[in-house]
């Protein structure tokens, strides 16, 4: 019983905005909602939320575009990829190929941001 009430508190601080060590991506129909987090630790986490009617399948690449991870969500479902030994100097993506959407760059230290970016 601790142990669920201490993954239930874990749970909602990982879902806090701006003030998480993970990327938080929430997969809307129309535009991706990105929350970065502010500084990089040696394992990263990717939350992936897929809010869509649909399954996304996509992957996880380097700036050498070598395929880190392979994923797939189902419709209304978070998945969780940790990216291990990741290192500072290098670019990640996460690039969404069905349905398609633009690259999404893994950026630290960055206010939340939409792609496509709002028009305001």
């Amino acid at each position: 019983m601790k142990i669920f009430v201490l993954l239930l508190l874990f749970a909602g601080n990982a879902f806090c905005e701006g003030d998480s060590y993970s990327f938080i991506l929430k997969i809307l129909p129309s535009k991706i909602v990105v929350s970065s987090p502010k500084d990089a630790v040696k394992d990263l986490s990717l939350i992936i939320e897929n809010k869509t009617v649909g399954p996304i399948w996509g992957k996880i690449v380097d700036e050498d575009w070598k395929a880190l991870e392979y994923l797939g969500i189902p419709s209304q479902a978070t998945r969780v990829v940790t990216l291990k030994n990741y290192k500072k100097d290098k670019i990640y993506y996460f690039i969404p190929q069905s349905p398609p959407f633009q690259k999404i760059i893994l950026q630290f230290n960055k206010s939340n941001y939409e792609i496509p970016p709002s028009k305001s």
